[in-house]
């Protein structure tokens, strides 16, 4: 029985060549869920705070029309929850260091479906908004710098 199995494996090798959509999933099993699994979610790491990303995650839902069920903090960092009538959305926010955080969203339609353009695209909104408020901080120092030495040109 043992090498009939072998010859089989041998065989779908052969009628599958050229075709690794068929020979992937028939041969790995588990480990293509898995991998499926994985790839199906999107991550971007920001060179911004936990608290900072969390603010522009809350921005970037609100203006995407996606209703927050949970937000919550974690050992890693923070965990939001979200949902639509169709997704269940869930974003991992994990520190990496004071100023850098790691984004991980994860958008299901049901228990195996994953929508990874909309992940991406919550990613998309995040990162905008988060440009948005580096540019309003940017003006800000330089309207402060400019009132400052018209103000007070001693300080010059």
């Amino acid at each position: 029985m043992k090498l009939f199995k072998s010859y089989l494996v041998i065989l779908l090798l052969f009628l599958t060549t050229g075709c690794a959509a068929v020979a992937l999933p028939a041969l790995s099993g588990v480990s293509f869920a898995v991998h499926y699994s994985q790839v199906n979610a999107a991550s971007r790491t920001f060179t911004f705070s936990v608290d900072q990303t969390d603010t522009a995650i809350m921005f970037a839902l609100k203006g995407m029309g996606i209703k927050v069920v949970d937000n919550s903090t974690t050992e890693k960092g923070k965990r939001i929850k979200a949902a639509t009538e169709k997704l269940d959305i869930t974003i991992d926010l994990e520190q990496i260091t004071a100023k850098v955080t790691k984004v991980n969203v994860n958008a299901r339609k049901g228990p195996m479906i994953k929508d990874k353009a909309t992940a991406s695209e919550i990613i998309a909104q995040v990162a905008k908004a988060l440009e948005t408020k580096e540019k309003a901080e940017d003006a800000l120092g330089i309207l402060t710098r400019w009132s400052n030495s018209k103000i007070y040109p001693q300080n010059q």
